[in-house]
């Protein structure tokens, strides 16, 4: 672990070598499965591409589109409206120093989300139990679900870059 002093640490930008997960997914929240009814439209969801269930450690769901903004420069890892008033608040505002998409897509060992992909839900649905109308009666709990999937690898996987890989001025 590195040891900063607080200006060095406030010069250094968060998002430096970050291969920029942020700017390349579209989040939306979802609920938790109820029925066979809500179990069979994540089947459905996952059916389309680059589409994916994250499920948090925490409790939240979200249903995951591979989408790469439209404003994100993939040669420098970093937006073309930085510095701009047409930047959405959501992005300028973004706290980069407790990035939630840094921690649960780049740094390695990563524990407080599972991926649910269409391979990974076949193994996933295994583990879930229906009354006999139809409601959940039961959903492996977080570490059961990681422990089922864990075998069937996921993609994109995303790494810190080498220092030096881009010349990043912010997300």
């Amino acid at each position: 672990m590195a040891d900063y002093s607080y200006d060095a640490f406030g010069r250094e930008n968060p998002c430096d070598n970050c291969p920029a997960p942020c700017c390349q997914v579209q989040l939306h929240t979802y609920q938790a499965p109820a029925t066979f009814k809500d179990l069979d439209m994540i089947l459905y969801r996952l059916q389309f591409p680059e589409t994916e269930l994250v499920i948090c450690r925490t409790g939240e769901w979200y249903l995951l589109h591979w989408k790469t903004c439209s404003r994100f420069q993939k040669g420098t890892y970093s937006c073309s409206l930085q510095g701009t008033s047409e930047k959405p608040q959501v992005c300028s505002f973004f706290n980069q120093y407790d990035c939630w998409f840094k921690q649960n897509f780049v740094v390695d060992g990563q524990t407080s989300v599972i991926r649910v992909d269409q391979n990974r839900f076949g193994q996933w649905i295994k583990g879930i139990r229906l009354d006999e109308s139809g409601k959940v009666m039961a959903l492996p709990d977080f570490d059961e679900m990681r422990e089922m999937v864990a075998e069937i690898l996921i993609s994109p996987v995303f790494s810190i870059l080498a220092p030096g890989t881009k010349p990043h001025s912010g997300a």
